[in-house]
């Protein structure tokens, strides 16, 4: 999941998104947000990495890791969540070390930002919040050509592309097509 906003997600006792059945993914440069549960939750043998991402606000939880599974949570985030911020409930530790917990002395119990319980490793706490969702589009400098004009051989497209974070991919339209 690159970009990928999970909001308002999660009903009753379910979690907006659950990792389960020895399943793997990873999130990149997106935001889990104001579930009205908890917002991640992986179980079952499975394994998530969560890098660049928000995960605040949460009515419940923000990650909850459980039953023999694997989290980690990187350059992240965690604030705001009303219960914890990640719950590791599973025999391997969540490796959530370097990643910004709402306080400059890191998570709750010892700090106090969101709080950590159970088998979770925050070691290395940010001690400021890190730039993470890019809130200005690329800026895109490239030929423009003349309405209706025709094109009878190869035209090779350059563009100059700037971006304060980071640009994944640049795509060029011709008639509505890629």
């Amino acid at each position: 999941f690159e970009h990928t906003n999970l909001r308002n997600g999660g009903a009753q006792h379910l979690s907006a998104l659950v990792l389960s059945q020895a399943s793997s993914a990873t999130f990149v440069s997106g935001r889990i947000e104001a579930s009205s549960t908890n917002g991640l939750r992986v179980v079952s043998s499975s394994k998530l990495n969560v890098i660049d991402t928000i995960i605040s606000a949460n009515a419940n939880n923000g990650l909850i890791v459980s039953d023999s599974s694997f989290a980690l949570v990187r350059n992240s985030s965690i604030t705001g969540n009303a219960e914890s911020g990640v719950t590791g409930n599973s025999n391997l530790t969540v490796d959530a070390r370097s990643n910004w917990w709402g306080a400059p002395d890191g998570p709750r119990p010892a700090g106090s930002g969101d709080l950590v319980t159970g088998n979770v490793d925050y070691s290395d706490f940010l001690t400021v919040p890190p730039v993470l969702v890019d809130e200005a589009p690329p800026m895109v400098n490239s030929l423009s050509l003349t309405q209706g004009a025709v094109i009878s051989r190869p035209l090779s497209v350059s563009a100059d592309v700037f971006d304060n974070v980071r640009v994944g991919r640049v795509v060029f339209f011709v008639d509505g097509v890629s």
